[in-house]
Parts: structure tokens; C-alpha cells; sequence
């Protein structure tokens, strides 16, 4: 029992020491002798032992609000103090030495709320109107993902994967590689579609992301 609570029990009482009342149980959050002289609820048999309760009921009300103030204070300590980075769209990634059969590369980002349509291209040129080796285009409004070429300015026939991968508000991990025959596309931890090479990809020189996502990051490998 604090010091203050003791001097005012003892004073109600008549008595400059500590009361006790036995037969009750001291909490738990409470420090300090775990029994009080019960000779002092002697001396003041009218309020010693309606006043012991009130001043436990007292300490219980004030542990309680600082264990609710503490667990306040934690909640508003971030579970991760590193924001993430977002990389500006339409990004764009030179390719001077093209494409190789082995070459990896690896797209992260958030597909956002409200996203209709996002793109990565695999141009020929960092000229505007480039030719497309590659053009893989998932479609959210259309619940469909869109491989294809443009050639001489003009699209060439389109492929579509089986499903859609993405999810609106959801993180995506694409990975597009460089086979012998063409592009995989592996999207999270599954093969989704082989788009077969139209233009050699020796030809790439930029690759380009764009459209609406929020992009993490675009590695080579």
C-alpha cells in the first residue's frame, strides 16, 4: 500500500499505521506486505473495514487504467517502420545488350483497388511506335491477361492466359523468362503461359511497365 493511501486510511481511523482486514485477498498488482496489523481495525470499528474496500476498489480502478493506457500507447507503435518505395509508371529499363536465352525478369507490385489495365512491353527501340517483341497485358475489367506482338504498327494475334492471376488491393510477382522457344510467364509460384517468340528477342532494347499498378520493382537477371 502507497504511503498516501495508508496516511488517509490511518487518519479516518485514528491511527497513524497500516489496517488489514483479514479474511481478504491482497490483488495481485499490489506491492508491498502482504498482511496489515488488524489491531488497527480495532480502533476504528465503524469504517475500517467499509473503507479498506472503498481504497481496494480504489487501486483496482487505477491499475486497470494504466494497463489500458499502456496497451493504447503499444497499439500506435508501427509494425513496420520502413514504407515502401514505389516506383514511378510508365518505368522504363535499357536493354542495350537485348535479350538472351536464361535472361529473367522479374516484375513486384500492388495491383491497385480500382486498376482496369497494366501493361509490360518488351519494345525494339526506345523510339516511340517501337516494335513489341513482347506485350503482356493484364486486364482486370476484362478478367484476362493479353499476350501479343506489334509489328509495323500493327497488333498480331492475341493470346490469352487461362484465368487472371491478380487480384484487386493484392501484391503480384511476375516473372517473365527467356526460353528457347519464347516467353514464360510465371506468375506467384506458377507456370502460367509460353508465348512462343514472333520477333527475335536479340531485337529488345527497353523494357517498359505502365498502367494501373503501383510498381515495386523491375530486376534483370
Amino acid at each position: 500500500m502507497s504511503g498516501v493511501a495508508a496516511s488517509a486510511l490511518g487518519h479516518r481511523c485514528g491511527n497513524g499505521g497500516e489496517v488489514s482486514q483479514p479474511g481478504l485477498p491482497r490483488p495481485a498488482f499490489i506491492k508491498g506486505p502482504s498482511s496489515i496489523p488488524s489491531s488497527a481495525i480495532a480502533h476504528c470499528p465503524n469504517h475500517g473495514r467499509e473503507l479498506l474496500i472503498q481504497l481496494v476498489r480504489v487501486l483496482v480502478v487505477f491499475s486497470l487504467g494504466l494497463t489500458h493506457l499502456s496497451l493504447s500507447s503499444a497499439s500506435l507503435v508501427p509494425l513496420d517502420p520502413t514504407p515502401l518505395v514505389l516506383q514511378n509508371v510508365p518505368h522504363k529499363t535499357s536493354l542495350p545488350d537485348g535479350i538472351r536465352v536464361g535472361t529473367v525478369m522479374r516484375i513486384r507490385g500492388v495491383v491497385p483497388d480500382k486498376a482496369g489495365r497494366f501493361y509490360v512491353n518488351l519494345l525494339c527501340s526506345e523510339a516511340p511506335g517501337s516494335e513489341a517483341a513482347l506485350h503482356f497485358n493484364p486486364r482486370l475489367d476484362e478478367s484476362a491477361v493479353v499476350f501479343n506482338t506489334l509489328e509495323q504498327g500493327t497488333w498480331g494475334r492475341e493470346e490469352r492466359g487461362s484465368g487472371i492471376p491478380f487480384q484487386h488491393g493484392q501484391p503480384f510477382d511476375v516473372l517473365l523468362i527467356a526460353t528457347d522457344e519464347g516467353f514464360k510467364a510465371v506468375v506467384g509460384d506458377s507456370e502460367y503461359h509460353h508465348f512462343r517468340y514472333r520477333i527475335p528477342p536479340a531485337r529488345v532494347r527497353l523494357l517498359e511497365v505502365g498502367g494501373d499498378l503501383q510498381l515495386e520493382s523491375v530486376k534483370i537477371f
